[in-house]
């Protein structure tokens, strides 16, 4: 599948994904989608606020600096930050956004796809995996999904 193709799928999956998601809190929310550039992005509104913005990135978007920025803007308006990527680069974006917790904004959530537009979370546990690290010893709080 062409990149700009992979991209169009994984955003309109994700765009469906999250309208059920938000609207399970927000019934009356609107979530709109649109793909330029070479990246995804779908924003939840309700009325005039923006409950969440998700962007669906491939790996050329992904090298652009300012891309650390527009996500910090998001969690500190208080809005849910839902990041895609491929899978090769769903490791390093969690640590990369681990960064933010400098700030205590850890509302968000990284998700991966492969080439078949299939799309995961990536939880602590599956990021432990894929690290090759151990699980964790002692049980820790729940993960919010």
């Amino acid at each position: 599948m062409a990149e700009e193709s992979l991209i169009q799928a994984v955003t309109l999956r994700r765009a469906r994904e999250a309208r059920d998601e938000i609207r399970r809190h927000y019934p009356e929310a609107e979530v709109t989608y649109e793909v330029c550039g070479g990246r995804g992005i779908i924003t939840a509104c309700d009325g005039r606020f923006i409950i969440s913005k998700e962007f669906v990135e491939s790996a050329d978007t992904l090298s652009d600096p300012h891309c650390m920025i527009e996500y910090a803007r998001v969690l500190q308006g208080r809005s849910r930050l839902v990041v895609v990527v491929p899978l090769d680069r769903a490791v390093g974006m969690r640590l990369r956004l681990l960064e933010l917790n400098n700030w205590w904004l850890f509302y968000y959530q990284i998700h991966y796809y492969d080439e078949g537009g299939e799309v995961r979370r990536l939880d602590r546990r599956t990021w432990r995996r894929m690290m090759d690290l151990s699980p964790d010893e002692e049980e820790r709080a729940i993960e919010v999904a």
